[in-house]
């Protein structure tokens, strides 16, 4: 193929006039040019023309077939493989402001094939006699690891060419200072020492970080500060100096948290106000998003740093009239705590957590957080934003300052009586959630149990309500002495006609927990209600038990459930009694009624051993086929839960549940059921066709992050022939996935482990196929077909080519 031939393959390859299989014939032709050593000739008399197509094809070819055919080159012709790329980095005048992507490959095939050189132990061409913009791209690329296979190199061998070329960096940093190179800086500034930085290094780097910051180049100057200079105490007037910027806020407040050395008392004080002034942001805007960010990362050096009155006072100065009053964290209804069932920890606001720890043994904090407390509600929207954070507040002052939780609980319990607002009662449940149980007197228990009851009965329809709820009461079980209040209100709660069914099962759980000591009195509240469902199941019908006697049903299983496992006798003539009516007429009446007793009975087997786990396997599917409303699909999780834990034990070794858990995906699950149930799938331990086709379909499009992440990192983990019958398909979907998804990190290194399991040539080539399927643009067809043969094709880390891959065809807006 000469240059001529060249071009026209180019111009064919993007030929809308030619079919899909006439163009990938066109560019097989090219790829086979890359595995040949005379393509240097053909593809340098292309660079010299001005078609910009066919120059850019022409630069990927002799950058591939240079670094692929490298070993056979003589040292003469990898020199003129290097300088063809050093002549492409000047386009013809004719095409210059379209050469960029011609200059962009040429500079990093330049930087390639200088590292190939130097990984073998010589340089090409000096670094010193390099300009700087070559440099700069050199410097990147031995810091890089990400080509390792492209370049037959291992491990070792990269580290030991990073620690040579280490002895370049000053002299290359003093270079770019004096020219002012912000690229050939840049890369000074990301450079990792393997060992310790050359003597006088730290020191140069100071000098050029005050240097650029009067040029106003922060962006690198806060680099070097944060990377080379943690030790330099100067920084900290730069960074305060950045700080002032706006724009560079963030930067700033990141890069003080990397220095190692003491600010002066000043210059604490100086953040503190730096922190006061961003609180003045309004950041229920989205633009303002990075400066609350920013007040985040000040607050963390203050907490580590500040033990200041001063400060402490300055902070609550501006805290309570600019975040309190204004209620001012971002979509402040949804900044609520989450219960922490083991450390009681809680999931806030970072700024009011920030805040309580910073200022938390101050006794203001505790007035003025009473002030918000006790404001009347205004029936306004914002004077219900302002009571939601002011509770959150209280419970991180609680946290770091026990003895405020009394003064605090005081006047909620009196404001309660008066909150017609869900998330107010879910706030006031999760406060008391902190405090302190050791200790506490039974009129206080008590008192503290007939509000939550009181809340419970006029929101508990509302599930946060109902969680926070219940986490009261599981705390209240646990009290020591509080069996007796349990007792008094149990027949009251188990009838309660407007109690949901699941705060029944919970109430009676911590009951159940509160009367561990005195088993004779469980045994009284249990019996009744097993001998009324006994006999309510001997004569099962759904003419008969509807309407209040179904209602009345329903509440008996739910309290039994909460009582459950009651003692081996009664457990089993429960299981018996169900299985018999659910193998009988109208299961689909019992089953929902059922559902609650059978899935604590099924917990309870995995531990003990009984009958009714074979039941729940059998009965699964078909609970999972009927749960419509949130109730059932919380017995059906916790059913499918306890099978998975069950593990060899049960009949099915999980597959039942798996396919109930796919089933569950496909229905509208509230989004705590939903990453629940994709827990429990990924909890499996052989997927079903049925579940594997659920988080390959479902899972890794999934909106949620979190149920991605489960679903690749399930997906990868799974072996066997399901894999390799379903490998293109797959690969074409993780590709999908991959190629939409605009944030690296642990999502694509899962994606890419799961794409290189597939990995065989006949899954590859599907992929492929599918992948390029309409693209007509013959660069982009170029680098996707380029791509899968570094893949198929090369030594070295495959999962390394993936993400470059991605990256590459993401960064062309595929």
């Amino acid at each position: 193929m000469d240059a001529a031939d060249f071009c026209r393959c180019c111009a064919l390859a993007s030929s809308p006039s030619w079919s899909p299989d006439e163009r990938r014939m066109v560019e097989a032709s090219l790829l086979r040019l890359r595995r040949m050593p005379g393509a240097a000739q053909v593809c340098g008399l292309v660079l010299l023309q001005s078609d910009v197509s066919a120059a850019f094809h022409a630069a990927l070819t002799l950058k591939y077939s240079t670094l692929f055919n490298w070993p056979r080159l003589t040292g003469a012709e990898q020199e003129e493989a290097l300088q063809l790329m050093m002549r492409a980095l000047d386009p013809p005048q004719q095409v210059l402001q379209d050469w960029a992507p011609v200059r962009q490959q040429a500079l990093l095939a330049i930087a390639l094939y200088w590292k190939k050189g130097f990984l073998e132990g010589r340089q090409l061409c000096p670094i010193a006699q390099l300009p700087l913009n070559i440099a700069a791209a050199i410097c990147h690329q031995i810091q890089d690891e990400k080509n390792l296979g492209l370049l037959a190199c291992s491990n070792d061998a990269h580290r030991a060419a990073q620690a040579r070329f280490s002895s370049e960096l000053p002299g290359l940093l003093q270079r770019a200072s004096c020219e002012a190179n912000s690229s050939a800086l840049a890369a000074c500034a990301a450079w990792t020492f393997p060992s310790a930085p050359p003597e006088g290094w730290a020191i140069s780097c100071a000098q050029v970080a005050f240097a650029l910051s009067s040029a106003d180049r922060w962006d690198i100057a806060l680099d070097f500060a944060g990377q080379h200079c943690m030790e330099n105490q100067a920084m900290w007037a730069l960074v305060l100096a950045a700080a002032a910027r706006p724009s560079q806020r963030y930067a700033a407040a990141a890069c003080m948290a990397q220095l190692r050395t003491e600010p002066t008392a000043a210059q604490v004080l100086e953040l503190a106000k730096r922190a006061a002034e961003l609180m003045k942001e309004d950041f229920s805007l989205e633009e303002q998003l990075e400066s609350l960010d920013a007040l985040v990362k000040l607050l963390e050096v203050l907490s580590r740093r500040s033990q200041s009155l001063e400060v402490q006072d300055l902070l609550l100065d501006h805290f309570f009239p600019e975040i309190l009053a204004r209620a001012n964290v971002p979509d402040s209804y949804d900044e609520t705590l989450a219960l922490g069932s083991t450390d009681r920890r809680v999931s806030c606001s970072d700024v009011l957590q920030l805040i309580a720890q910073l200022t938390g043994q101050r006794p203001r904090i505790v007035d003025g957080t009473c002030h918000f407390l006790a404001a009347p509600l205004e029936g306004h929207e914002n004077s219900l934003d302002v009571k939601h954070v002011a509770l959150c507040f209280a419970a991180e002052v609680v946290a770091v300052k026990p003895q405020a939780g009394a003064t605090f609980a005081g006047i909620l319990c009196t404001m309660m009586q008066k909150f017609e607002s869900p998330l107010l009662m879910a706030d006031s449940f999760r406060f008391f959630h902190r405090l302190r149980f050791d200790g506490l007197s039974m009129s206080d228990a008590e008192q503290l149990l007939n509000m939550t009851l009181m809340g419970l009965r006029q929101m508990a329809s509302d599930p946060d309500v109902a969680r926070s709820g219940l986490q009261i009461l599981a705390d209240l079980g646990k009290t020591p002495g509080s069996f007796p209040l349990f007792q008094s209100h149990f027949h009251g709660v188990w009838t309660d006609p407007i109690l949901p069914l699941s705060v029944i099962t919970g109430f009676c759980r911590s009951t159940k927990a509160a009367g561990e000591t005195t088993p004779a009195g469980l045994q009284a509240l249990a019996t009744p209600l097993l001998e009324d469902v006994l006999k309510q199941l001997e004569t099962w019908d759904p003419k008969i038990v509807s309407g209040k006697s179904l209602h009345l049903t329903e509440r008996r299983f739910c309290a039994l459930a909460g009582l459950a496992p009651l003692d081996a006798q009664m457990d089993h003539l429960l299981v018996e009694a169900v299985q018999r009516k659910l193998s009988g007429q109208f299961p689909e009446h019992l089953l929902p009624c059922a559902a609650p007793l059978l899935a604590a009975l099924t917990k309870a087997a995995v531990r003990a051993g009984n009958a009714s786990l074979n039941l729940a396997d059998q009965i699964c599917r078909a609970m999972a086929a009927m749960a419509a409303n949130a109730e059932l699909q919380d017995h059906t999780l916790e059913l499918c839960d306890a099978l998975l834990s069950a593990g060899n034990r049960c009949v099915s070794g999980g597959a039942n549940a798996c396919d109930a858990l796919a089933l569950m995906c496909q229905q509208g699950l509230n989004e705590c059921h939903e990453v629940r149930c994709y827990e429990l799938l990924c909890r499996v331990p052989r997927l079903t066709p049925a579940g594997f086709q659920c988080l390959l379909c479902r899972g890794l499009g999934h909106p949620n992050a979190a149920i991605q992440l489960l679903s690749s990192r399930r997906l990868a983990g799974e072996k066997g022939a399901l894999v390799d019958a379903m490998a293109a398909q797959v690969m074409s979907r993780v590709l999908q996935v991959a190629l939409g998804n605009s944030i690296d990190g642990p999502l694509m290194e899962s994606l890419a482990e799961l794409f290189m399991l597939c990995t065989t040539v006949t899954a590859l080539m599907a992929a492929a196929h599918d992948l390029i399927v309409g693209i007509t643009d013959h660069v982009v067809r170029s680098l996707v077909l380029q791509s899968f043969e570094k893949l198929n094709a090369q030594p070295g880390d495959p999962k390394a080519h993936f993400l470059s891959f991605i990256a590459e065809i993401r960064a062309l807006a595929l």
